[in-house]
């Protein structure tokens, strides 16, 4: 008996309680890492072996999986491929631009993506509001919404104390975000994504009305880190000239951060059933071209129902968390456990 531990990820969790229930008829057995139950192997019986690690679920090609994580290179196949993207692309941050200098110098190369370029470049090539992150982050950590130079300039003074070698500059683009997820050329769901953010009562201050909505949320097993998110929280706050302190007028919203993202979270909610077939059969030729067998789609449209419609794809996810949206309901947690039991029942080779 594998014990489960409240600590351990979702796909962890649900891989040990179809194993321990007989579901994995295929599975001779499973090992999983019982410290944080972050890591997993499945042992089936050909003898592959299929490893879980986070989210990932050892579906996708390592080389497909590596372009989906980089954000440039990814944006650059879906554009060139003839999908929708927004306006954008990657500049060195200093610290990897030094580590760069004498590579360039060799090879007679001039990198015209510095750091000193960005305000020129969003000032007249893409405009405000614009998006700044990280080019191989994840989570929703690190992503600011600029609306004019002032701002860009400090987000970009934050960026430069980071560990990253790349940001992503882009334009803003104003209609909803959805995540699409596809399996094996099979669309599965399709649910809402909306940034994290409050009402106000008229008495309790932003703090308390955030660590209220975080204990709401850990109820049913949504973990929101907020001393990860406490700078993106302090650039929408000090944008609106507010702190933490404040108290929010009855019934006024608020939102925390800029970027639509579960894992900071934002909110959901299914719009499996309103997706028009158009925009499915859309998603699973780019699962097609980016050769992921298991891939979550940020997929922005200005109205899911109308074929016609404008749309955007702003990212692609070779292992999407299905966690959040599992949390919405018994209909939901079954498509995911659905998911998962086809999955770990299904041998590697």
């Amino acid at each position: 008996m594998i014990a489960i531990k409240a600590h351990y990820t979702h796909v962890v969790k649900s891989l040990i309680r179809m194993f321990e229930a007989g579901q994995l008829s295929n599975v001779i057995t499973i090992y999983v890492e019982p410290d944080y139950g972050f890591v997993a192997q499945v042992k089936y019986r050909n003898l592959s072996v299929r490893y879980i690690h986070g989210a990932s679920v050892d579906v996708n090609a390592n080389g497909a999986s590596f372009i989906a994580t980089d954000k440039a290179h990814a944006k650059r196949f879906m554009t060139a491929l003839g999908y929708r993207t927004p306006i954008g692309k990657a500049f060195v941050v200093p610290r990897r631009m030094d580590e760069l200098k004498s590579y360039y110098e060799s090879y007679g190369i001039e990198e015209t993506s510095t750091f000193s370029t960005i305000p020129d470049y969003v000032t007249n090539t893409i405009g405000f509001p614009c998006f700044i992150k990280p080019n191989n982050g994840y989570r929703g950590v690190d992503v600011y919404q600029c609306w004019d130079l002032s701002d860009v300039n400090a987000v970009l003074t934050t960026m430069s104390e980071r560990c990253y070698d790349l940001i992503i500059v882009e334009a803003a683009a104003s209609m909803p975000e959805y995540r699409v997820v596809i399996f094996e050329g099979r669309f599965i769901a399709c649910y809402s994504k909306r940034p994290l953010s409050i009402t106000g009562d008229g008495t309790s201050t932003i703090e308390q009305l955030l660590l209220v909505l975080v204990d709401e949320m850990a109820r049913i097993g949504r973990k929101v880190d907020l001393e990860q998110l406490k700078p993106q929280i302090q650039h929408r706050l000090s944008k609106n000239n507010l702190d933490l302190a404040t108290v929010l007028g009855s019934e006024m919203p608020f939102q925390l951060v800029d970027m639509a993202n579960l894992s900071t979270g934002g909110s959901t909610e299914d719009f499996t059933h309103l997706l028009h077939p158009q925009w499915q059969a859309l998603c699973i030729q780019l699962s097609r071209d980016m050769n992921l067998g298991l891939v979550g789609i940020d997929f922005m449209c200005a109205d899911i129902t109308r074929p016609e419609a404008d749309y955007t794809i702003i990212e692609i996810n070779a292992a999407p968390a299905l966690n959040n949206y599992a949390s919405l309901g018994a209909l939901q947690a079954q498509r995911v456990e659905a998911l998962y039991l086809e999955i770990f029942n299904t041998p590697t080779s």
